[in-house]
């Protein structure tokens, strides 16, 4: 019988993995750059609450569409 080669990491899961967590600290770091740059620029607390809950009404008008299309 022939011994297969078997890598110890699978390279792919790393690249994966990696790349996520990138793309997770960059999405983090917008979160909490945006509300500061609107105030940076003059916009008041109203103005980052208004942005923070427009940001979110996708989320919000999305999520209970998909997961009825998703049960389906």
């Amino acid at each position: 019988m022939r011994k297969r080669d078997k890598k110890a990491v699978n390279t792919n899961l790393i690249l994966l993995l990696l790349g996520r967590m990138v793309s997770d600290t960059g999405t983090s770091l917008q979160m909490v750059i945006i509300p500061l740059y609107i105030i940076d620029i003059g916009g008041s607390a109203a103005t980052v609450g208004l942005f923070s809950f427009l940001a979110l009404m996708p989320t919000l008008l999305v999520y209970p569409l998909a997961g009825v299309f998703g049960d389906r």
